[in-house]
């Protein structure tokens, strides 16, 4: 199994909230300094415009036909089964189904929900997305010496079921469920955020946002615990974004995609940084 799964699976953290209240805050920035002030504060940032509506059709098409060609063989397909309830919901485990194909990983994470990584140029024209500014942002960040890339693509079909709250990247390591009692989500808080371990770059391949059921985040809670952030009822946010335009998350973040109403796939391509020398 690839890193890129193991951290998945052993990372994700399942969140029960009933929380309807909206943030009202600007979370764009047009700048290097303003997008890492906001990082840090809201554990979000959007930046429109980043790149070119033309280039990301381009990715959108050869997204479609990726997935679409999985999808006429996925039943054909061996696959593997894993628990990934951890924290939160310890009684009621959640399970994502395991399929290889085309030389990578296709997780089915809910009806509906999918995510395919790691990504190659065998499986995108990667280079149209490449942008230098991306990459300035996390080296300043995380550091050049120290960053550490990968791209997937999270397809939502149409009538597709919500996602779970969750963060992507704690606990670092699977915990047994006798230990889940004692776990020190304060301090491994605090290990994510003195090193900028972890940040999450979404593309959107189609328009985004509620009409579709684009990701829901919740700013703040990459510094705080799951008991402490259900105490705060902290307003969601629910970005609307167009082709071209960006979303930068810690990964620590509680967030989640809503259901897909639409009669069309919601294709979003991900890139994620992550600090090697942690």
């Amino acid at each position: 199994m690839n890193k890129k799964i193991s951290l998945f699976l052993t990372s994700l953290l399942v969140f029960n909230l009933s929380n309807n209240a909206f943030s009202e805050i600007n979370y764009e920035a047009d700048n290097e300094q303003d997008a890492i002030q906001l990082l840090n504060d809201e554990g979000i940032v959007i930046l429109r415009g980043l790149f070119s509506v033309d280039k990301l059709e381009k990715i959108h098409d050869k997204a479609v036909t990726l997935f679409n060609d999985f999808n006429q063989v996925k039943s054909n397909l061996t696959k593997s089964t894993w628990d990934y309830s951890y924290l939160s919901d310890r009684v009621h485990p959640s399970f994502i189904d395991i399929y290889t194909y085309a030389n990578t990983d296709v997780l089915e994470i809910r009806n509906g929900r999918y995510d395919l990584a790691p990504l190659s140029k065998e499986h995108l024209p990667l280079d149209l997305v490449f942008n230098q500014k991306i990459v300035d942002l996390m080296s300043k960040i995380i550091g050049p010496e120290c960053l550490s890339s990968y791209y997937g693509l999270l397809p939502s079909t149409p009538s597709s079921v919500e996602g779970a709250w969750h963060r992507d990247v704690m606990p670092l390591e699977r915990h047994p469920l006798s230990l889940l009692l004692e776990y020190d989500e304060a301090a491994e808080l605090q290990d994510l955020e003195s090193q900028n371990y972890y940040f999450s770059v979404m593309i959107p391949l189609v328009a985004s946002g509620s009409h579709n059921g684009g990701t829901v985040f919740i700013p703040k809670s990459h510094k705080i615990t799951y008991n402490e952030m259900n105490k705060r009822n902290l307003p969601e946010f629910q970005p609307e974004v167009n082709v071209g335009d960006v979303i930068i998350f810690a990964g620590p973040l509680v967030h989640r995609g809503k259901s897909n109403p639409t009669n069309e796939n919601r294709m979003l391509l991900y890139q994620t940084w992550r600090n090697e020398c942690f």
